[in-house]
């Protein structure tokens, strides 16, 4: 049997110096999936669009892999920092036109970042990074929770919630990458809108 590749990281960074190195990793890599193939990456290209050294590179990471999973791990972060933000401007509106608001960020925010957002979709089923998903919903159902549904007491609230998360996510996606399918942006956000409100319909009352 094949040897399991370790990705996950291989120390901390906790000096300021350190922290600088690893973040100045993390957007080289970023930077590269957003402008360059992903096949074509590799730990040396990272480290030279870093403007650090590979064995720098490598007292942090074992791997490409590894890279990549912690540039996961950060854009999940920054997902959730921004879906909560939009949430918040949009604080004094009915749940129905966050609803609408969730939906039209999460179409504009994947099509902006088309890459990364490519790169995170190819690991729903990539069974190793099945954590990753996971932290992702439930990042996203908890502020979905504490911004939309904030009096809700449901018994089934978080399971309701976790299936409007993929609907909207597995809808978008496919719609953006699509490549003989092609579909009309308002035309999705519309038939969204009006499954979620008519599942969601006797939690919004």
């Amino acid at each position: 049997m094949a040897k399991k590749e370790d990705i996950g990281p291989k120390k901390i960074a906790t000096q300021r110096r350190s922290i600088e190195t690893v973040d100045a990793i993390l957007q080289a890599t970023q930077e590269f999936i957003e402008k360059d193939k992903l096949d074509s990456l590799t730990t040396n290209k990272i480290a030279d669009r870093a403007g650090v050294n590979i064995s720098s590179l490598y007292q942090y990471f074992p791997n490409k892999n590894s890279v990549l999973q912690m540039v996961l791990k950060v854009f999940i972060n920054q997902e959730a920092k921004f879906f909560k933000n939009v949430l918040d401007s949009v604080a004094h509106c009915t749940p129905e036109e966050k609803i609408d608001t969730f939906i039209e960020f999460t179409y504009e925010h994947n099509l902006k970042r088309k890459k990364i957002v490519k790169l995170f979709a190819s690991t729903i089923f990539d069974f190793e990074n099945t954590s990753l998903i996971e932290k992702f919903d439930l990042i996203f159902i908890d502020i979905l929770k504490s911004k939309v549904f904030p009096t809700t007491t449901h018994p089934n609230l978080d399971v309701k919630l976790l299936l409007v998360i993929q609907l909207v996510r597995y809808t978008i996606v496919s719609s953006i990458f699509y490549q003989e399918i092609k579909f009309d942006k308002q035309i999705i956000q519309d038939e969204l809108k009006q499954a979620i409100l008519a599942y969601l319909g006797p939690q919004l009352n």
